[in-house]
């Protein structure tokens, strides 16, 4: 028997999903809390508002505004005919600034000021300026309209009726248009509600309140499962933009501050959200950033067009007031949230040791992370979308990501304003043709054509498999995420189109460039910018504490660091040059290869020293790599990977055999003597499968893997094989490698402080004591185990009241 494996997010997921219906079939409550809603209710919620948005104003600026103030309403300083949009803007800031005076200072409460705050502000209604983009008409204006709206609606209520109901309309109107429009759902929904939700509150309408929370805040339309194709959180931690496009850092991050706003807003209120919304938003941060960032860095996978902008270096800054009121609303788990306030404003800290492997799978996308790096995978098939481009001007050259993009992050600077000198044909870990004009892609993300793309980890390491199939260009793109970093590996890679010019690359990595370059061939090279060395002998390259080693025959490769200036207009919307030294890497697959492949394993935060050793015993060996199999084995932990690319078997080693009865990924750890397996569907078709485990001619186990379905569909199902796990010998590793230690209580690897990888035990935290008594709990047990040093090997299992062997 087989279970499903849920990572930690979906099992409470699965709680709070329990929790909801138990409740909604006890009490069918209406969303909004059954307290009284009362005048003295709108009149708080009020005031806070204005507490919110009113900020001092220089009278200065006030008495200029005025001066400029023409008798039909119009400033004379703007030209309403040339750029109306820019005008309309401009007129919306100064009529605020009418209204900060009017509300405290010298002018508060001037008539005078008041009369020219409605003949502006009746201006800017009455003409209804609709911009061709829809998003300024019911999101950008209104917007930059709440202020207004909460500063003087209530003065407009008694002394300017006409204006005040221009101005009810005007949000009532945004309202109606969230709940038939076609860009409905995520982001655009929430931001419209909660404009929706502040005219109603200044108009004092109750009716309309509740109806804006109902349908807007709903947790049904916040998260949601698989088949609903609107924008939205869902259940993994994914933030689906523009349909099943990965935007946890600006659709995702926009959806949870209009939230927020409301949630803080409505706080001890007879609207407060219910409490379940509040959860599902926190492990939608907690899951969907926490694990997509480092620092102040969000990944890029996670970011669609919006790469293109130079925000782009700080989208995780924007969670800060977002994780900050989520804190004001009495969140469950505040220390993790403290802690990825810390991480964003200060930056990663290795003693916090952050860890952890999260497979998203609505979005084909994988992070890894550890107490000193990132890296990350973005994956694509036809059920989710690459990055989109050429909407709005932006993203312009976005043709190929999504493609099997990696980055990785160690001092957090990586990628710090290089989107406008990039080589978009060479995104890290991009395998693609050379193009000299990248053409751009589709308006809201191109879909991909292969079935087959999935990750699977067990929350420590993990894999991910994906077909490449992009236009002419096919090929298999594997990456294998363990504790010293990523093996890639690729096979069957095939272009049958393009010209001469058009060569073919895999590119490991392309960042900015810092210090000298290390390229270790027969002897070392020292690599002083600028340089370009191309080689066929190289078994690796070290830059800024980042090792790449050059895994068994690969194509010709190429390191190069060069200056290079760009500029944002190039790639997006906006404007401004950019300048900096770029360093490439990259294998050359030539024109038009029929069967290329590549390995080769990425080592973040690794010296140079360590590269060096590295490169001449890597921790992994390759088993096996073709168009039926891609498999790996860990030294040190005896962890198998293996992407079945199609129904096969293949030799692990130690006459132990695992053959898949279809494709699918597996990952196979020692574990007591036996192999704890986890099995997931890269088609995201299958029902069941079958994985056999054989030890030569005497042993076998064959296991039916019966797969998850609904939302789940893709998820890992956990199984165990009573076959022997091969035995490692840890001397000869000890002599060839010397990391495995032996301090009286059995052999083991020191991963940090707390966390140890134990011959016998496998995973296991251990705490120290002052007199060298040792506790150890294995990963896998809620048991504790005792010992010393000076006990030869035997430790004390409290739970069992036995006394056992560690070694």
């Amino acid at each position: 028997m087989n279970l499903i494996y849920y990572p930690e997010f979906i099992v409470k997921q699965i709680i709070n999903k329990i929790l909801f219906f138990f409740a909604a079939a006890m009490l069918s409550l209406p969303f909004t809390s059954a307290l009284a809603q009362t005048e003295a209710d709108i009149d708080a919620l009020q005031q806070e508002l204005r507490a919110r948005y009113f900020t001092p104003v220089n009278p200065t600026f006030v008495n200029q505004a005025r001066v400029r103030l023409t008798s039909n309403g119009t400033f004379s300083d703007i030209n309403y005919s040339s750029n109306r949009l820019e005008a309309y803007q401009t007129h919306l800031d100064r009529v605020g600034v009418l209204i900060r005076g009017y509300t405290a200072g010298t002018l508060a409460g001037n008539s005078d000021l008041l009369a020219d705050i409605v003949s502006s502000l009746g201006y800017w209604l009455e003409e209804d300026y609709r911009d061709s983009n829809w998003w300024w008409t019911y999101i950008g204006f209104p917007g930059r309209l709440i202020p207004v709206a909460v500063l003087i609606a209530e003065e407009m209520r008694e002394t300017d009726t006409e204006v005040y109901d221009a101005l009810i309309a005007y949000f009532t109107r945004v309202y109606n248009y969230s709940q038939t429009n076609p860009h409905g759902g995520g982001a655009n929904m929430t931001d419209m509600g909660y404009r929706a939700l502040v005219g109603a509150i200044m108009d004092r309408n109750i009716d309309q309140i509740n109806l804006v929370i109902e349908r807007t805040f709903d947790r049904a339309l916040l998260f949601m499962g698989r088949n609903n194709n609107w924008d939205g959180w869902r259940v993994d931690g994914s933030f689906y933009g523009h349909g099943a496009q990965l935007h946890n850092a600006t659709y995702g991050r926009e959806m949870a501050l209009s939230t927020t706003r409301a949630a803080t807003l409505l706080k001890d209120s007879p609207w407060e959200f219910d409490r379940e919304v509040v959860d599902l938003l926190e492990l939608g941060i907690l899951e969907g950033v926490l694990p997509m960032s480092w620092g102040g860095w969000f990944d890029f996978n996670a970011a669609g067009r919006g790469v293109s902008r130079p925000a782009s270096q700080s989208f995780a800054n924007g969670y800060i007031i977002i994780i900050e009121a989520l804190l004001e609303l009495e969140p469950s788990d505040p220390e993790r949230l403290e802690l990825l306030l810390d991480r964003i404003r200060l930056g990663p800290d290795p003693e916090q040791n952050f860890r952890g492997t999260r497979s998203y799978i609505y979005t084909d996308f994988m992070t890894h992370i550890r107490p000193d790096y990132y890296t990350s995978v973005r994956m694509v098939s036809n059920r989710t979308k690459r990055n989109e481009g050429a909407l709005n001007g932006e993203g312009m050259k976005h043709r190929y990501f999504g493609d099997g993009i990696q980055f990785t992050v160690v001092h957090g600077d990586e990628y710090s304003t290089i989107p406008p000198l990039w080589n978009y044909a060479r995104l890290p870990g991009l395998t693609a043709r050379q193009e000299s004009n990248l053409t751009p892609p589709a308006v809201l993300g191109e879909r991909g054509s292969a079935t087959f793309a999935n990750s699977l980890t067990d929350g420590r390491t993990g894999l991910a498999a994906m077909r490449l199939q992009h236009r002419d260009t096919r090929g298999w793109k594997t990456w294998f995420l363990v504790e010293e970093g990523v093996v890639a590996l690729g096979s069957g890679i095939q272009v049958t189109s393009g010209n001469a010019n058009e060569r073919v690359l895999t590119t490991l990595n392309q960042t900015r460039h810092g210090g000298n370059v290390l390229m270790g061939t027969d002897s070392e090279q020292v690599l002083e910018l600028p340089f370009e060395e191309n080689t066929e002998n190289a078994n690796y390259v070290w830059h800024r504490d980042v090792g790449y080693l050059i895994l068994g025959d690969n194509d010709p490769l190429t390191v190069s660091a060069e200056n290079v200036t760009g500029n944002w207009s190039e790639i997006g919307a906006s404007s401004g040059s950019v300048s900096g030294d770029v360093f490439t890497l990259y294998l050359d697959h030539g024109v038009q290869p029929q069967s290329a492949s590549y390995s080769y394993m990425v080592l973040p935060n690794a010296s140079s020293a360590r590269t060096r050793a590295l490169s001449q015993n890597p921790p992994v060996e390759i088993i096996r790599q073709d168009g039926g199999v891609h498999a790996v084995r860990h030294r040190t932990t005896g962890a198998v990977y293996i992407a079945f690319l199609q129904a096969d078997e293949v030799g692990i080693g130690g006459d132990v055999t695992v053959a898949a009865s279809h494709p699918v990924l597996v990952q196979m750890v020692p574990d007591k003597g036996e192999w704890k397996v986890l099995v997931s569907d890269p088609h995201f078709n299958l029902d069941s499968a079958t994985v056999t485990v054989s030890v030569g001619d005497s042993v076998t186990e064959t296991l039916a893997i019966d797969f998850p379905d609904g939302d789940w569909i893709g998820a890992p199902a956990k199984a165990r094989a009573a076959v022997p796990a091969p035995k490692r010998s840890l001397e000869g590793e000890s002599q060839t490698r010397g990391i495995w230690s032996n301090l009286g209580f059995g052999q083991y690897v020191p991963v940090n402080s707390e966390w140890i990888y134990h011959a016998t035990a496998g995973w296991a935290y251990t705490v120290t004591d002052a007199d060298q008594n040792l506790f150890l709990k294995p990963a896998e047990s809620n048991n504790w185990i005792w010992t010393r040093s000076d006990l030869a090997g035997w430790g004390y299992d409290f739970a069992a009241g036995e006394w056992l062997r560690l070694d």
